[in-house]
C-alpha cells in the first residue's frame, strides 16, 4: 500500500506539471493521472501523456504519429528525420498533415527544441438516433456520456448510420471539442433502388454502370447488378465490394 501511494503521488505531481507547461519525457509520457467521475484519481498507464493540452516535447523525441501545436495549425507528423551535424545535436527534418484543413507541413527543428504537443484523442461510440429536432446524431458510450454531431461533421457517414447495427462502434476522433474524423464499421449491406438493366456480354468486371442506393447514394457496380439486388459497400469511399450473399 506504501508502494502504491508512493507511485500515485509521484505521478500526480508528473500530471500537474504538465498542466502548466512543463516538458516530461517519453518515458514520463507514459503515465498520467485522471480524475474518475467520481472525483478520485485513478492511474491510467496506457495514456499518452504527450498529447495533454499545454505539454511540450523536445524535436528529437517526436515521431511519426505525434501531434503538434504549431504556427496555429495542428499537425499529425508524417515523417521525422534526424539529421546530424557534427560537434552539435543535430536537427529534425519534419513532415506533417493538417488534420483539418489538409494543409502541409516540411520544416526543420533543432533536436532539443521545444515544441508544443497536441491533444487528440479517439474515443468509441454507439450510434443512438436522431435528436428530437432530427438536426443532430446521438452517439452514446458505454459508461452513457452522449456526443452530438451534425451532418456537416458526420460527411458521407450521415448516409450510412441507419445501416449500420446497434453494437457497432463508431469512431470519433476530436481535438478538444472540433470533431477530426467519424470512422464507421468497414462496410454495410444496401439495396439497389435503381440502375440500368443487365445487358448479355456485359460480364466483365471492366463494364461499369451507377446504381442507385436505397440511402440516396449513387455507386459505381459491374453490369451484371440489378435493381432489388443486395451489395456490399465499402463506407470509407462508397465503392461496391460484393454482392450480399
Amino acid at each position: 500500500n506504501q508502494a502504491i501511494h508512493k507511485e500515485m503521488l509521484t505521478r500526480s505531481s508528473l500530471y500537474c506539471n504538465v498542466r502548466l507547461g512543463a516538458t516530461i519525457s517519453a518515458q514520463q509520457s507514459r503515465h498520467v493521472i485522471m480524475m474518475s467521475h467520481s472525483s478520485a484519481l485513478s492511474l491510467r498507464p496506457n495514456y499518452d501523456m504527450t498529447h495533454i493540452r499545454g505539454a511540450k516535447r523536445s524535436a528529437g523525441d517526436l515521431r511519426k504519429g505525434d501531434h503538434i501545436d504549431y504556427k496555429g495549425k495542428i499537425f499529425e507528423i508524417t515523417s521525422a528525420q534526424h539529421q546530424k551535424v557534427a560537434m552539435r545535436g543535430g536537427f529534425m527534418i519534419m513532415e506533417g498533415k493538417c488534420i483539418f484543413d489538409g494543409s502541409k507541413l516540411v520544416d526543420k527543428f533543432r533536436s532539443d527544441q521545444l515544441i508544443d504537443v497536441a491533444e487528440v484523442f479517439t474515443n468509441k461510440y454507439f450510434y443512438s438516433g436522431l435528436t428530437e429536432d432530427e438536426k443532430g446524431y446521438v452517439f452514446t458510450t458505454e459508461s452513457g456520456d452522449e456526443k452530438t454531431l451534425t451532418a456537416n461533421e458526420l460527411g458521407h457517414n450521415v448516409h450510412y448510420l441507419d445501416y449500420i447495427a446497434d453494437k457497432d462502434i463508431v469512431n470519433i476522433r476530436a481535438h478538444e471539442d472540433k470533431v477530426v474524423s467519424v470512422t464507421l464499421p468497414s462496410s454495410v449491406t444496401i439495396k439497389v433502388e435503381s440502375t440500368a438493366p443487365f445487358q448479355k456480354g456485359a460480364q466483365a468486371a471492366s463494364h461499369t454502370k451507377p446504381a442507385l442506393l436505397e440511402n440516396g447514394r449513387t455507386v459505381k457496380v459491374p453490369a451484371y447488378v440489378d435493381v432489388g439486388d443486395e451489395l456490399v459497400i465499402r463506407i470509407s469511399d462508397e465503392s461496391f465490394l460484393n454482392r450480399a450473399r
